[in-house]
């Protein structure tokens, strides 16, 4: 589970970027949007695990695009 609280002065159109990771390898990206300065949750099912595996996950704010001043 990874839990983030993501803020944006300009939250018109706000999404995180999540990225899970097994072992370091890239497994699963995608975008869910959520609201302004409200706990976001991303949960990986415990199907999709295996004992000995090492997960992580990457969150990155996204307002439609990706750039200075973003």
């Amino acid at each position: 589970t990874c839990h983030f609280v993501i803020t944006d002065l300009d939250a018109d159109s706000l999404s995180a970027n999540i990225s899970w990771y097994k072992n370091d390898v890239a497994y699963l990206s995608f975008l869910q949007p959520i609201t302004n300065g409200s706990l976001g949750t991303s949960i990986l099912d415990a199907s999709n695990t295996g004992k000995g595996e090492n997960w992580n996950c990457t969150i990155m704010p996204y307002d439609g695009s990706y750039g200075v001043g973003d």
